[in-house]
């Protein structure tokens, strides 16, 4: 059985006037999620202040160049 290009148009249409528009979520969804979206971006600002923060003590020894060859075995 062969479907008409019109009926397959006239489908979707259908489909589409169905589709209900998106809600916007409940109050008590958006209090249990914004204290925790709150505190994950000041946690995650911390943590890169802290890092920032964290290079102006480095120890001289950070700078010191690695000789690899000496720990690889030589062919």
């Amino acid at each position: 059985m062969v479907v008409g290009e019109q009926e397959v148009a006239e489908k979707l249409r259908k489909a589409e006037e169905d589709k209900t528009p998106t809600q916007l979520p409940l109050a008590w969804e958006l209090c249990s999620i914004a204290p925790v979206a709150v505190l994950y971006t000041v946690a995650r600002f911390y943590l890169l202040l802290e890092s920032a923060l964290e290079l102006r003590n480095v120890s001289g020894s950070a700078y010191v160049n690695v000789q690899w060859t000496a720990l690889l075995p030589h062919v």
